[in-house]
């Protein structure tokens, strides 16, 4: 039944968001469904909230479950703020620990759910690719889920909205995010985005630090001045990460992100309508200046994978601008292709597909029969 559920959830949407193509007349105009919508966010919801993972090859479900019942029992946990406080919310209530999760599951997901639907021009496209491979990383590493999703929500008003105070409501939010993983602190970068770089001083920027990762590849992939930074960190969990490095790894999560740049791009000079698309364009390019943290560690690709909604909403947006062509055409199989580089490397060859892909499909409470 899982599959079944997943299948739907890709196809069905996939095909309403590029109806356009063989339906050239049109005549069922909607580009938003309400009732797939639902039926999307019940799928998304019983995915996520039913994995389980008995495999014995991964402990994110498990330490957090362990870190829950720590802060019942002991009052104290090893986590951000923001993510002890959601854990002090559910044992108020007297919830356990998946119950408690699934409530933060539905919620999160609206975070989602809400901007897609209000500010893409095709949400079932963007639908559909987060649902075939986003899905199932989110089912597994639980607080970058709900800090994905604040980041989400806030993003997509900075970048759509015509909010005032949309910016510094971006960073507040992105703030929220930082407190339940500290990761996506570095996200407030993004804050340049807005009119503060011109393209040009971003590319020369960029330019330097594709140098800069010459160096330190040349470097034994060793960051110089690191040393510094990690004494002033001491213990922290951070150090875990940033004392680390990889020989050729960095490669795959380069090759995600210019992934997403480069669709990103074709989209912004492609369309007649720039607005939007070129401030994502600006985000892929901004966040390559994290290009030194991915020759650390692969778990660094996260900083891109956490920008996919985007990335989506952009491609979507921009198939259906205009009249269908064969360049549009060309540039969805574009999309689904790195879709699959997404899909493939992280979740068959970074990673053990029995250790997360096989257990999503197989362990899932509500839905494996």
């Amino acid at each position: 039944m899982t599959y079944v559920v997943y299948a739907l959830l890709f196809i069905l949407n996939l095909l309403f968001g590029i109806k356009r193509f063989f339906l050239p007349n049109n005549f069922f105009r909607a580009r938003r469904s309400i009732f797939l919508m639902i039926l999307s966010y019940i799928g998304c919801f019983l995915l996520i909230a039913g994995y389980r993972n008995f495999s014995g090859l991964s402990s994110d479900l498990v330490n957090n479950e362990h870190e829950y019942m720590n802060l019942i029992t002991y009052d104290t946990s090893i986590y951000e703020p923001g993510y002890v406080l959601l854990m002090k919310a559910g044992s108020i209530f007297s919830l356990d620990f998946y119950s408690w999760r699934n409530l933060i599951i539905g919620i999160a997901l609206l975070m989602i759910f809400i901007p897609i639907f209000k500010f893409s021009k095709n949400p079932h496209f963007v639908l559909s690719f987060f649902s075939s491979y986003l899905i199932i990383v989110s089912a597994e590493q639980f607080r970058n889920f709900i800090g994905f999703c604040v980041l989400t929500y806030g993003l997509i008003y900075y970048l759509y909205s015509d909010q005032k105070y949309k910016r510094t409501k971006f960073i507040v939010i992105t703030i929220i995010a930082g407190t339940i993983h500290s990761l996506f602190y570095i996200y407030l970068v993004l804050v340049l985005i807005d009119k503060t770089f011109s393209l040009k001083t971003i590319h020369r920027i960029i330019f330097l630090v594709l140098v800069f990762c010459v160096f330190i590849f040349i470097n034994n992939n060793s960051i110089p001045g690191l040393n510094i930074l990690l004494n002033i960190l001491g213990d922290s969990r951070a150090t875990i990460y940033l004392s680390q490095h990889t020989r050729f790894g960095f490669a795959f999560p380069m090759l995600f992100h210019l992934i997403n740049t480069l669709l990103s791009y074709l989209a912004f000079k492609k369309s007649k309508d720039k607005s939007n698309h070129v401030n994502i364009y600006k985000a892929n390019l901004i966040t390559m200046i994290f290009f030194p943290l991915y020759m650390l560690q692969t778990t660094f690709s996260r900083i891109s994978r956490n920008l996919l909604i985007i990335n989506y909403m952009t491609q979507g947006d921009y198939i259906v601008e205009g009249r269908p062509s064969a360049n549009k055409l060309g540039y969805v199989l574009i999309s689904l292709i790195g879709l699959f580089i997404w899909f493939y490397f992280s979740l068959f060859y970074l990673t053990n597909p029995e250790a997360v892909f096989k257990p999503f499909f197989e362990d899932n409470i509500f839905l494996s029969i």
